[in-house]
């Protein structure tokens, strides 16, 4: 049975066989135009390459909202908004950007909270959440999406090589992540869809231009000097060791000691010293890196120490420097001006300890998303594809927690895309899985008559 048209989604049903759900709004023309130009704006944000288009040219094109804001409006009229809140992670996301707004008028600063730190949240990063949960619709465009972050993690690759800062530690020229602590962070949530590459593709020269590429963004990681990205690195080794294959495990016991090896061999002396400098009892430690953590530790103490004392709404969004600054003698009269540097205290100081906890529920329900459809594709034995998205979409979130918990992340675009991606994939993956059911039914029911591929057009 078919219902009215003006249903969104109608159920086809064939007489002992699982029912289908058909998406009126697949073949939407508008639709389509939209969600093109959503991939184009998550390949903008995730390979910056819109800034190095201004960088470049010497004139800002304004190539997000160009793509944005049309997407935008298309998302709207195409009715993605209702789409996007069917999970949790949507309202968690927009549960912790209203906490930052109800967080402005207590704030110290309460003009700079809003025009720094939760406009530029609204405009530019919650958005992506919306627009990849609404507009996605089906596992092919799922899969797309997954080739779109590949190539966004190509983009990051050819833009740290062409634009690389002459320093000791691999930094860029420009860019909201040109700290060497924050593109290894970035790095750690690209390279794991150029793993997805290797893993799925046919071409066996694109599994090795891709290996060839994990294997220069690792460098890079390393030569950033970040021991955040080290342990991060370090993680999600851990992670595939545990939800890998055996192979992957096999593969892993041959190729991390020949890495490590490699990694002693490349990095320069300053740079390995300062990666493996974790106590001050150690032989040969960095004074850099022991200064560093140092102040780590104190701004680490005060960002939890204001969580506390001002636990509801924190001291504004955007707020940790200032406050700080002007209520610590730490240098002369003054503090440090610094942020947190970590991601999570930088939520709980600055927002209160609900947003704290709405981020962190945010990262948790997209990352249960992503498992249980792993666990489910795992058992079968023709769901690979989907077992390798989800196992290198978890490879990309556990490294990228790992570091930005030593970094100031709290109001960057990455989570509320991944909350997005989520959503995307667990409708997606429901629908797919139905199809390969029914595949499954339609070969039991007619097996001589039916073939896999005519089952699949059937489908």
């Amino acid at each position: 049975s078919v219902p009215g048209a003006t249903n969104p989604a109608a159920v086809v049903a064939t007489p002992g066989l699982l029912p289908v759900t058909v998406d009126h709004e697949q073949n939407n023309p508008l639709r389509i135009f939209s969600l093109s130009l959503m991939f184009a704006l998550v390949f903008l944000r995730v390979s910056a390459f819109h800034q190095v288009q201004t960088v470049v040219m010497g004139v800002n094109l304004r190539l997000l909202y160009v793509v944005g804001i049309p997407a935008i409006l298309g998302t709207l009229l195409c009715g993605g908004l209702p789409r996007a809140f069917r999970r949790s992670p949507a309202y968690y996301w927009t549960g912790y950007f209203i906490w930052m707004v109800l967080a402005c008028p207590s704030s110290t600063w309460s003009g700079d909270s809003v025009r720094k730190t939760v406009l530029p949240y609204l405009r530019t990063n919650l958005i992506m959440l919306f627009l990849v949960a609404g507009l996605i619709i089906g596992w092919k465009e799922c899969r797309s999406l997954m080739r779109c972050f590949a190539w966004s993690a190509v983009g990051s690759l050819l833009v740290a090589r062409l634009f690389q800062r002459n320093a000791d530690r691999f930094a860029l020229e420009f860019g909201t992540v040109s700290n060497a602590n924050d593109f290894a962070a970035h790095l750690l949530f690209c390279l794991p869809f150029l793993y997805w590459v290797v893993l799925t593709s046919k071409s066996i020269a694109l599994r090795l231009i891709c290996l060839a590429g994990i294997a220069y963004g690792i460098l890079i990681i390393l030569q950033t000097g970040s021991r955040g990205g080290l342990l991060a690195l370090t993680a999600v080794i851990i992670a595939l060791m545990c939800w890998g294959s055996t192979m992957q495990r096999l593969a892993l016991l041959v190729i991390v000691p020949i890495g490590c090896i490699g990694m002693v061999a490349a990095l320069p002396h300053q740079t390995l010293n300062r990666i493996l400098s974790f106590s001050s009892d150690e032989k040969d430690v960095s004074a850099e890196a022991m200064l560093s953590s140092g102040q780590r530790k104190y701004l680490l103490q005060k960002s939890v120490e204001y969580a506390l004392e001002h636990p509801v709404f924190g001291v504004g969004p955007g707020q940790f420097p200032n406050y700080e600054g002007k209520h610590n003698q730490v240098i002369g009269t003054h503090g440090t001006f610094h942020e947190t540097h970590n991601s999570f205290t930088e939520a709980a100081s600055e927002c209160g300890i609900p947003a704290f906890l709405l981020m962190v529920a945010g990262l948790v329900s997209s990352f249960r998303i992503f498992y249980s459809i792993f666990k489910k594709a795992r058992k079968r034995k023709d769901c690979p594809d989907i077992r390798d998205a989800m196992l290198c979409t978890m490879l990309c979130m556990v490294g990228f927690i790992v570091a930005i918990t030593f970094l100031n992340f709290a109001y960057f675009f990455y989570q509320p895309l991944l909350g997005g991606w989520a959503i995307a994939a667990y409708f997606g993956t429901k629908e797919e899985f139905a199809k390969r059911d029914r595949v499954a039914q339609l070969l039991a029911v007619q097996p001589n008559q039916i073939g896999r591929a005519s089952c699949r057009e059937r489908v």
